[in-house]
C-alpha cells in the first residue's frame, strides 16, 4: 500500500465514523495511524504531511449534513427557538 494510499485509508475511516456518530471509532483510528507511522520510521514532517492529506480526505465533503441535523447543536438551537417562539406568541 503507498502512503497515498494509506491516507486515503485513514481519511475514509475518520469520514465513516463521523457520518456513523461512532465516536468509538475515532481514537483507535488516529492511534493505529500513529502506531503504523512510528513503525515505519515516518520523521516528524512526514507525519505532518500524512495528517494534512488525511484532513483533505475528511474535508472533501463526504460528510453526511442529514447526521448534522441530528446533532446536539441543531437539537440545542432547535429547543431555543421552540420555547422563545413560544415566550413571544410566533408558535412554529
Amino acid at each position: 500500500m503507498t502512503v497515498k494510499e494509506y491516507e486515503q485509508l485513514i481519511g475514509n475511516k475518520l469520514v465513516t465514523a463521523y457520518n456513523d456518530e461512532d465516536m468509538a471509532a475515532v481514537m483507535p483510528t488516529f492511534k493505529g495511524a500513529d502506531q503504523t507511522l512510528e513503525s515505519n520510521k515516518f520523521s516528524s514532517a512526514e507525519r505532518k504531511d500524512f495528517w494534512e492529506e488525511v484532513r483533505k480526505v475528511v474535508d472533501s465533503g463526504k460528510l453526511l449534513l442529514r447526521k448534522q441535523a441530528n446533532s446536539a447543536l441543531i437539537l440545542l438551537m432547535q429547543t431555543i427557538e421552540k420555547e422563545i417562539a413560544a415566550r413571544t406568541g410566533k408558535a412554529q
